[in-house]
């Protein structure tokens, strides 16, 4: 038993409160030291803030792009995996530079992730005239691995809540990545480089974000539905 003046309960106390607070600062770390945090978005802005005004525009621009660059190039090298949009990315980045470097203007360089967010948004929407959108053909691919998950998932198609959900987020991503790109686009006619280079982030947060969070709401009601079907489906099988 112990008594009113034992420290203990309460040292205990502090370290269970100390502990979630712990864990939220190495988690606000490990997101920031994200590689494709610091290659695509610092390390840009950073290098054209060091190199603005001892060298042009364009030159500038073009070393900040060579990290992300750099980076899309060493993720294909290392999953061994050719990812469509790391290959858009990665093309989007050279062709910024050629365009760049040929004629000698900084708006190639500027306008390379609204092609390559365009060009992504197209894409899903395109999805939407196919016998299935493209948001059921990603979630098919990450949440079904087996022969029997292939079979389920696919039978969630004949729910009407299912179409109509994978329809309406395939929409959603589509508009997004179209309003994202137009808004970059036209922000790149009337921002300075460096402005662009800061804001673009929270444009693409403000724009995408909403969309990402509604996108992880119902794939988590779909892997429950799913997990169900895998539970009915095993019940009847027994």
């Amino acid at each position: 038993m112990t008594t009113a003046t034992d420290p203990t309960p309460r040292r205990t106390a502090a370290a269970h409160r100390a502990a979630p607070s712990g864990n939220r600062l190495r988690r606000a770390l490990r997101a920031a030291a994200n590689p494709t945090l610091l290659c695509g978005i610092v390390a840009p802005f950073v290098v054209y803030e060091l190199l603005s005004g001892r060298t042009s525009e364009a030159t500038a621009l073009a070393v900040g792009a060579a990290f992300p660059a750099a980076a899309t190039l060493w993720t294909l090298v290392r999953t061994r995996r050719p990812d469509p949009v790391a290959l858009m990315t990665l093309a989007g980045i050279v062709l910024g530079l050629l365009g760049a470097l040929l004629f000698h203007s900084p708006l190639f360089l500027l306008l390379k992730e609204s092609v390559v967010t365009g060009s992504i948004g197209l894409v899903f929407l395109s999805s939407l005239l196919a016998a299935r959108p493209l948001t059921f053909l990603l979630s098919r691919s990450m949440m079904a691995s087996t022969p029997a998950e292939l079979a389920a998932f696919e039978a969630s198609w004949d729910d009407d809540r299912i179409r109509s959900g994978h329809r309406r987020t395939t929409l959603q991503w589509g508009a997004a990545l179209l309003l994202d790109a137009g808004v970059r686009t036209a922000l790149a006619f009337v921002l300075a480089p460096g402005t662009l280079l800061a804001v673009s982030p929270f444009l693409a947060a403000a724009i995408i974000g909403p969309v990402v969070l509604v996108t992880l709401r119902r794939r988590r009601r779909a892997a429950a539905r799913l997990a169900a079907a895998r539970l009915a489906a095993a019940r009847a099988q027994a």
